[in-house]
């Protein structure tokens, strides 16, 4: 058994509305490097992204080096960020953005780089040096020690990453990714025995299959349909300090309609889901900032309460949701 422990619910404070910015997956995966976020982030300022409240970047996988240094410590790529993190994160506050990062609770991330297991202090220790101050632990590569269960190891490290945390003055706003890896199970029961225990650890979690990526195949509009499916079930795990995450905003994709694209905003902003752009930003038309910028449903997203909408009804083919506002509206 794993004690649960004081968290994100009830420290608000640390992530109080859900968080708006920029990742670097969906669109190109482990095509990361430091001009990318440098364009990235003029371009939030250059289209009034920034001034609409998108106040962050995160690098997803692939940022590392395969090795760590002598001292075991992680290091970056040195040919795709050939000034740094740190310098990166510098370079980001300068313009009043923040920096997150990417790492995984297992032996090793998704792409074959140095995982955090065994390393989770040392690693935060790291991230804060930097300049870091978001932290999404994916879970690949995740084996059941000590005769757990693997949702019983899921929940210890992401437990010890807790505590990791929460020892750090201020600690790292903390992104789950524990419940996708449980999403497709018999019943959906390891799935919510997951979602039980995220909130008490962390101030976000993805719950869900990933979005479509960029180069992807299948249905683009399908894929948003199955997060929001499963984001409809977790409604009452979200509360201010805790937000359900059915992942980024595709809004580039190829293989949405501008109704399409849309519509996914709207849904993100009805849920208070974290609005995270994973898009080439330059390259975006007037009709997808207009998108991104909507002030009214940044406005919902961003609400005090931040309660998710919740289905009211279901059709054949029209779902129906609700949700409050502070103020009593909704």
């Amino acid at each position: 058994m794993i004690p649960l422990t004081l968290g994100s619910v009830s420290t608000p404070n640390l992530l109080p509305t859900p968080p708006m910015g920029f990742n670097n997956w969906a669109r190109f995966m482990c095509d990361l490097n430091e001009t990318l976020f440098v364009e990235t982030a003029s371009a939030m300022i250059s289209t009034g992204l920034q001034e609409a409240g998108y106040n962050r970047l995160n690098l997803d996988d692939c940022w590392m080096a395969y090795d760590r240094a002598p001292d075991s410590s992680l290091q970056w790529n040195t040919t795709k960020f050939p000034h740094g993190i740190p310098w990166l994160a510098q370079h980001l506050e300068t313009q009043g953005f923040h920096l997150g990062i990417y790492q995984d609770a297992g032996n090793l991330t998704c792409g074959g780089y140095p995982g955090s297991f065994g390393y989770e202090a040392l690693d935060a220790q790291t991230f804060a040096a930097w300049g870091i101050d978001y932290l999404k632990l994916d879970g690949c590569n995740v084996f059941p020690e000590h005769s757990r269960t693997l949702e019983e190891e899921y929940k210890a490290r992401y437990a010890h990453w807790h505590e990791v945390l929460q020892q750090m003055h201020p600690p790292l706003i903390f992104s789950e990714s524990a419940p996708a890896y449980f999403a497709e199970t018999p019943n959906l029961t390891s799935w919510y025995e997951v979602m039980d225990w995220v909130p008490s650890f962390g101030e976000l979690a993805r719950h869900s299959t990933d979005i479509l990526v960029y180069v992807g195949q299948g249905s683009a509009w399908d894929s948003i349909m199955v997060n929001y499916h499963y984001n409809t079930l977790v409604a009452r795990y979200q509360r201010p300090g805790y937000f359900n995450d059915p992942d980024f905003l595709i809004t580039d994709h190829p293989g949405l309609t501008l109704e399409e694209k849309r519509s996914h905003f709207a849904l993100w902003a009805s849920f208070s889901a974290p609005l995270i752009i994973s898009a080439y930003i330059p390259g975006l038309s007037e009709d997808e900032l207009a998108i991104l910028r909507n002030e009214e449903l940044i406005r919902v997203d961003q609400d005090a309460l931040g309660l998710q909408a919740t289905l009211a009804s279901r059709g054949a083919e029209v779902d129906v949701l609700t949700r409050s506002l502070e103020g009593g509206a909704g």
